[in-house]
């Protein structure tokens, strides 16, 4: 319905949190080629790879508080991993692709 009336700003709430990974692709995409538009899009995404690769400005917040704030690429790393999650993680970037990819480290076994 939002996308049918045209509104200057559109807000998602974790849009892809019951999808399958083909569908969230297909509604990230779609998502991406509104903003391409014009239209401004704020979407809460626990989801960190896939904000980091759809977003044009990542906002990371813990505790009702920003902890990092900029472009993807630059703004992803270890270090807000572990802040956010409270995870070691390593961050992987394909070829040619910007573009983080968060992969977690396992914890050992209790």
């Amino acid at each position: 319905m939002v996308l049918a009336q045209h509104t200057p700003v559109i807000l998602l709430d974790e849009p892809t949190s019951a999808l399958d990974l083909g569908h969230a692709v297909e509604v990230l995409e779609l998502v991406r080629e509104v903003a391409a538009a014009g239209r401004t899009v704020v979407m809460v995404q626990h989801d960190l790879a896939a904000a980091a690769r759809y977003a044009d400005l990542l906002v990371a917040m813990k505790d009702g508080r920003v902890i990092a704030r900029g472009e993807p690429a630059g703004t992803v790393d270890e270090a807000l991993v572990k802040e956010l999650y409270g995870l070691d993680a390593d961050i992987l970037r394909a070829p040619g692709d910007a573009a983080p990819v968060v992969v977690p480290r396992s914890r050992p076994l209790r």
